[in-house]
């Protein structure tokens, strides 16, 4: 997922003091963010995916 601001790699899902939340990196969340936590924001929680891009532990994944 990308950053909504400088496309770099989103770590943090938050409102942003412009009002509206949006996926931000690291950088950006520190500078426009408004903090984590109930009605403010939440870090990413990153899953390990496959060369076609699906989870690992994805369960509806067809087995080869």
């Amino acid at each position: 997922m990308k950053c909504n601001f400088c496309k770099g790699e989103a770590e943090y899902d938050g409102k942003t003091i412009y009002g509206p939340w949006a996926f931000m990196c690291k950088s950006c969340f520190a500078q426009v963010g408004t903090g984590l936590g109930l009605g403010k924001g939440q870090k990413l929680k990153t899953e390990p995916t496959t060369k076609k891009g699906r989870g690992i532990n994805d369960a509806n994944r067809k087995q080869s």
